[in-house]
């Protein structure tokens, strides 16, 4: 027989007096689950905070031919213990307290600037995850310590880990100002000219932003 439901409008839920049954197959009974009296209402989505990164090693550029490199781990685990889905879960990086955005002329493998890094994405070369442990070569110079933050996207909401930094320091609380612009781009070759438009080769990128900080980074252009 059908089973027929009553809607209460005020709750969003569907409940009857009769039963519910699940069955195998369509020709005989085969039960799965039987539900006396059961009322069905609207699922909501529980909002979970991921929980914050581990970061195990941060070894900084020593010079123009030696990159750094930032390894750490993002569990894909909420700060109360469910697990977190990997397709909504996604990373950022600070240098100092500044937000950073990864480029295309850095990072060659990114068609687009990238802020929230998924934590699936990994071109094995200068992003590299293999399940909840990551690795980011660092080209930045002038850095005193980097820091990762957890970003896990559900729905129309968005939360936050705090940032965990790599001299063990944490900072929650507080959403830091991304670098908001560029306001001038300067390149030199590995002698230390300065070059107007650089082609093919391997570069110095001097970055002044309007915040008023300078960076300093190694970019291959091909």
């Amino acid at each position: 027989d059908e089973v027929v439901f009553d809607y209460d409008a005020t709750t969003q839920s569907l409940s009857t007096d009769g039963y519910l049954l699940f069955n195998r197959g369509n020709k005989e009974v085969n039960k799965l689950a039987l539900y006396g009296k059961p009322k069905l209402s609207v699922y909501v989505a529980e909002l979970l905070t991921p929980s914050n990164p581990m970061i195990m090693n941060y070894t900084a550029p020593q010079s123009e031919d030696k990159d750094g490199s930032l390894m750490f781990y993002v569990n894909a685990v909420s700060t109360t213990g469910e697990t977190l889905n990997k397709d909504s879960l996604f990373y950022n990086i600070f240098f100092d307290n500044e937000l950073q955005t990864l480029y295309p002329d850095e990072y060659e493998s990114l068609k687009e600037e990238m802020v929230d890094i998924p934590v699936n994405y990994s071109d094995y070369r200068d992003i590299i995850a293999n399940g909840s442990m990551h690795i980011l070569v660092i080209y930045s110079f002038g850095v005193d310590k980097v820091g990762v933050r957890a970003v896990y996207h559900s729905g129309s909401s968005t939360t936050y880990s705090d940032i965990v930094y790599s001299d063990g320091s944490t900072m929650s609380g507080i959403q830091p100002s991304p670098v908001t612009g560029a306001s001038s781009v300067t390149y030199y070759d590995l002698s230390g000219r300065r070059i107007g438009r650089p082609c093919k080769g391997l570069f110095i990128k001097t970055t002044k932003w309007s915040n008023g900080k300078t960076t300093t980074e190694k970019v291959v252009i091909k």
